[in-house]
């Protein structure tokens, strides 16, 4: 096995291993998985990826400017703006953010559907980290370095 980049919009999908013979030399022309990666990914992050991946991701907990955790409608508004998150107890105020970028992936597979609103947000200390709420609960899911 041998690493390459396979696709995916969830952080932990982007990279992995495929068989040796998957991986072709620059000059060949890519088929296969190496094909399917390189192709656009809807729903994906924009560039940079993320460097460091939660796996599992972190629980956490997204507030808004009064207090209460923040929230975010099947369609995609917003209970309030992202202000402060809170990881393991310690409050870091968020001083820059992006999103929310819903997903909905596999909704044809009621056992393995899931829906996520994705944020990036960047707290007061200049740490980066991209934030998932799923399920109604939010998760620490990567940091960017």
């Amino acid at each position: 096995l041998g690493p390459a980049r396979r696709g995916g919009p969830p952080p932990a999908e982007l990279g992995g291993l495929v068989p040796r013979r998957a991986v072709y030399p620059r000059h060949h022309r890519p088929r296969g998985p190496i094909a399917r990666a390189a192709a656009p990914w809807p729903g994906a992050l924009p560039a940079p990826s993320p460097t460091v991946v939660h796996e599992p991701p972190l629980p956490i907990e997204v507030h808004d400017g009064g207090g209460d955790v923040l929230r975010v409608s099947g369609r995609g508004q917003l209970s309030g703006a992202p202000e402060a998150v809170l990881v393991a107890g310690r409050r870091h105020q968020v001083v820059a953010w992006a999103g929310p970028w819903p997903v909905d992936e596999r909704w044809w597979d009621p056992r393995r559907h899931r829906r996520q609103a994705r944020f990036q947000v960047v707290t007061e200390a200049g740490a980066a980290h991209l934030v998932v709420l799923e399920g109604g609960r939010w998760w620490l899911a990567a940091t960017y370095d």
